[in-house]
This record gives structure tokens, sequence and C-alpha cells, in this order.
């Protein structure tokens, strides 16, 4: 996985996941599921006080969402 040419050094969806809090003041758990082979869910806890997201389908990332975030959001809340 590359970002702006320079190469990240993750293994799987849940390290990646992780570098969204490894500079986090206040450490938060991250929990993490493999549901089946399509679906990997990381879910922690933000500090927006509302719903954000980082999503992908079939390795694009869909930053606006879309029914998969709400089928998985829904159940949480």
């Amino acid at each position: 996985m590359f970002l702006n040419d320079e190469r990240i050094k993750v293994k799987n969806f849940k390290q990646y996941c992780e570098l969204y809090l490894q500079n986090r003041a206040n450490p938060v758990p991250l929990i993490h599921e493999v549901v089946n082979e399509r679906w990997e869910i990381c879910a922690t806890v933000g500090d927006a006080g509302q719903l954000s997201q980082v999503s992908f389908v079939n390795s694009i990332c869909t930053y606006k969402g879309g029914s998969h975030v709400n089928y998985i959001s829904d159940q949480i809340v």
C-alpha cells in the first residue's frame, strides 16, 4: 500500500485502522472483526461527537459512505 508514493508498512486491514489511532493523546480500544471473506470491520470511539467513517468497497475509498456504512452503523447504534 502506498500514500503519496511512500510505502505504508501495513500487512492487513487492522494495522491500517490502527494508523488512525497511533497519535492520539488518549488511547481508545479498536474493535476488529473479519465477518467473512468479503467483510472486515473496525470500529472505535471518535472525537467528533458524531459518526465519521472511512470505508472501502472493492479497494476503492467510499469517502461519502453508502448503504454498506449505514448497514453496520445502524446495527452498532
